[in-house]
């Protein structure tokens, strides 16, 4: 939780950059305006092959250059973490950016609620043509939230947690860096930790709408796609349902089994798009069908609305 004497407290900003020489200048002009001054700001460069590096000549001190060998986010954002002198943690995707208020509003909540992470709503631009908010009203009417582990516990499970764009984290809070095992949800691992680890954690979200999400195909999953990215999720929801099996409620380990079943759909549609065909399909029908109960709740919880959204992506 956050030391209540510290009046101007020093936050670290990691941004994680792979291939995106122009998309990354909005993300860091957007932590470079921001009200709130008291910054450092390191951008990780996972080994680009294009033009990131020319960033240290053209930012010179106003942020910290890391190039490394490519090795994927988690990775990146932990070799950001190694400098970070911070009281507190940001991470901000390269093709996202930042309200210039968002530091300051997001330090405000944190110091007169005393929390430990702090999350606010954003803006997400799927398509020039298409933009939505991130979250409605998913709590209640009061747009600012306090959280304690159960009621946090319970939302995430029923609406996903949010994405490493939103978060401010004390730093304190982080029980360790970044898990380099997972492929794609590095964020997602990281924050079941803090709260699994932490049951006195305290939490705060606003409805607020302090920053943009863009997506973007050549993103820092570095252009995998189709069934093969969404076959890595899987890995990384059978991976996070096995490190934190002695932390989960039947309930809960219900969610993780769905979201496999959810995936494994989009692993079967991606499949029959790419016209080709795979070792696992026997194993995926067994598993929805083994589990009748389990594929119903899958098909009735959102997987078509993810259908939808990946169709939009195409």
């Amino acid at each position: 939780m956050i030391d209540s004497q510290l009046t101007n407290p020093l936050v670290s900003v990691i941004i994680p950059t792979y291939n995106r020489e122009k998309l990354v200048l909005n993300a860091i002009n957007s932590v470079l305006n921001q009200t709130y001054k008291n910054f450092e700001l390191f951008v990780v460069d996972d080994g680009s092959t294009d033009n990131t590096r020319n960033l240290e000549s053209q930012f010179g001190n106003k942020l910290k250059y890391i190039l490394k060998t490519h090795s994927g986010q988690a990775d990146t954002r932990n070799s950001g973490l190694q400098y970070a002198k911070g009281e507190f943690i940001a991470t901000l995707d390269s093709d996202d950016v930042w309200n210039d208020d968002f530091l300051e509003k997001s330090l405000s909540y944190i110091s007169d609620n005393q929390l430990d992470m702090f999350f606010s709503n954003w803006n997400h631009c799927i398509s020039p043509q298409y933009n939505k908010k991130g979250f409605g009203k998913v709590l209640a009417i009061n747009p600012f939230h306090v959280l304690d582990i159960k009621a946090f516990r319970e939302q995430i499970f029923k609406e996903g947690l949010m994405p490493p764009s939103s978060a401010l984290i004390v730093k304190k809070a982080l029980f360790k860096s970044w898990n380099p095992k997972i492929n794609i949800g590095d964020d997602t691992y990281l924050q079941f930790e803090i709260i699994f680890k932490n049951q006195k954690c305290k939490i705060g979200y606003t409805e607020e709408l302090l920053w943009t999400k863009n997506r973007n195909i050549n993103n820092i999953c570095d252009g995998r796609n189709g069934s093969f990215y969404r076959n890595l999720v899987v890995q990384d929801i059978k991976l996070m349902a096995n490190d934190f099996s002695r932390y989960l409620t039947k309930k809960e380990i219900d969610y993780f089994k769905i979201r496999i079943i959810q995936n494994q759909i989009l692993v079967l549609y991606y499949l029959f798009c790419e016209k080709r065909f795979s070792a696992d399909i026997k194993g995926i029908f067994y598993n929805f069908f083994s589990q009748p109960k389990l594929l119903f709740f899958a098909l009735k919880t959102g997987i078509l609305k993810v259908l939808i959204r990946e169709l939009r992506k195409d």
